[in-house]
């Protein structure tokens, strides 16, 4: 059996830490190449809306007990809301919202696909999020869809409470987000790239020994 000198094993074991890092190397700038010609930008735009009752319209001797019964009511009907405002109805309407010169440029589908709502506990504020690859897209859509829910928001839930539209979304208020990310496929690459070095480099320094030792 053949012996190797400390020498000899540093030399062996140097070339696969080279060849590890080069493939770790080669694997992230790969995969990073990748993520960059696949990066899309993506912008959402939010409006805010309020839907309650007036409870100063409640009259009788238990004022108190019945406002914070109405209140009640209308936080409990906020998932409904929420699903209203998703729906291709208020689609339809906030198209007709739209500024005119988007109108062609946006479809009722388009508004309904990038649409999105959100609730929050123990409160009346409905969140529209409109999510387009185009920030002006977004806002007008985050804005039209609040319109439609204030217009249409009745005649599709009979004894529905009064909308209220809060601030709306600006170009500056606008969140944008670019996937995938470059740098965590760079690192996946890196990982890949270097897991694979070892496979090969081991397998051909067992293969080698094998051959020398027959």
């Amino acid at each position: 059996m053949e012996k190797y000198t400390l020498k000899a094993i540093s030399k062996i074991f140097g070339k696969s830490i080279v060849f590890i890092i080069i493939c770790a190397l080669v694997g992230g700038l790969v995969m990073g190449f990748y993520a960059k010609k696949k990066q899309v930008t993506t912008y959402k735009a939010k409006q805010n809306i309020v839907i309650s009752h007036n409870i100063n319209n409640v009259s009788g001797q238990n004022n108190v007990d019945a406002q914070n019964s109405l209140v009640n009511a209308d936080m409990n009907m906020m998932k409904t809301y929420s699903s209203i405002a998703e729906n291709m109805k208020i689609s339809e309407a906030a198209h007709k919202e739209l500024p005119s010169h988007l109108k062609k440029k946006i479809s009722i589908s388009d508004i309904n696909s990038s649409v999105n709502t959100s609730t929050h506990d123990q409160s009346l504020v409905l969140t529209i999020t409109a999510k387009t690859k185009n920030p002006k897209y977004s806002v007008a859509i985050a804005k039209s869809v609040g319109k439609a829910m204030k217009y249409e928001l009745h005649g599709l839930q009979p004894g529905s409470g009064d909308v209220t539209l809060l601030a709306s979304p600006t170009y500056k208020d606008v969140d944008s987000e670019t996937t995938p990310h470059a740098k965590k496929y760079a690192v996946v690459g890196i990982a890949i790239g270097g897991l694979f070095g070892i496979i090969v480099s081991f397998s051909c320094i067992s293969i080698e020994n094998y051959l020398k030792n027959r």
